[in-house]
């Protein structure tokens, strides 16, 4: 029986993966920006190409094989880039994780063979272990629109022949050449509520849509004469329809977090 328990005792053990940790890992408060604003993170394994020399002004965040710069976000702001959501959907931090920036700097213990994404892992991990982090994910259901066409038919046309995708936003405006799930991502970001892609078209289409912002919406101006709205921009010069759709979307919580003891 004794010898039963120890076998599977150690089977256990060689069917746990091992937890992916740093070899050195430095984090301290950043009071002050760089001096070109320049702020993000970056992360380099083995198997992400090497885009060459960054212009100067980036080259705060330049880092060698098997490293990790997160250069001057706040707690909340690595939260929802190393979970893959937008900042707004991160809930429950307390003031200081909202608006202290830090700057960490960590470095693998086998550098020269750690893939990137195994050094987000151990960017996750070391938040969990000098920052104390609990984290979970929630599903909620809330007001959104599904982007659908207008009698079945759109007025969107194929860009021109050898043109690349691109894609630019701004006050009352988004144009290029794009998918329309990638212009979803620009409505939902103007009217601050999730926008999916129910049309079913996977190819991309040239586009110039400009509209007069709203209440609520960035650029708007109570000053400026009333124009037309994004949802009728939308389907005037798309061919295509905000539709009214419940949505779910995906919500990070944080349970519990600290300040780290700098180092």
């Amino acid at each position: 029986m004794r010898m039963a328990c120890s076998v599977l005792t150690l089977f256990v053990i060689l069917q746990t993966p091992t937890r992916l940790t740093f070899e050195v890992a430095s984090i301290k408060q950043a009071e002050t920006k760089d001096p070109n604003q320049i702020t993000g993170w970056n992360c380099r394994g083995f198997d992400q190409p090497n885009v060459g020399t960054p212009p100067p002004a980036l080259a705060v965040l330049t880092v060698a094989m098997g490293r990790c710069r997160l250069y001057g976000w706040t707690v909340k702001r690595y939260v929802s880039v190393l979970y893959q959501v937008s900042e707004d959907r991160v809930l429950g931090t307390p003031d200081w994780a909202a608006t202290l920036p830090y700057v960490i700097e960590a470095k693998a213990d086998d550098a020269l063979k750690a893939t990137r994404a195994q050094l987000i892992e151990m960017t996750k991990n070391l938040f969990e272990d000098r920052f104390k982090l609990k984290l979970h994910r929630e599903e909620r259901e809330v007001d959104g629109f599904e982007i659908v066409q207008v009698n079945g038919s759109h007025k969107m046309k194929p860009p021109a022949e050898g043109s690349r995708p691109s894609a630019q936003g701004g006050i009352g405006n988004f144009k290029g050449v794009m998918t329309v799930d990638m212009m979803a991502g620009f409505v939902s970001r103007q009217l601050d509520v999730p926008v999916t892609d129910g049309t079913g078209l996977k190819e991309r289409f040239e586009v110039n849509v400009s509209w007069t912002p709203g209440p609520g919406q960035p650029g708007y101006n109570v000053n400026a004469d009333p124009g037309a709205t994004i949802t009728t921009a939308v389907q005037e010069t798309l061919g295509l329809r905000l539709q009214p759709k419940k949505q779910k979307i995906q919500l990070i919580v944080i349970d519990s977090v600290e300040k780290p003891i700098e180092n």
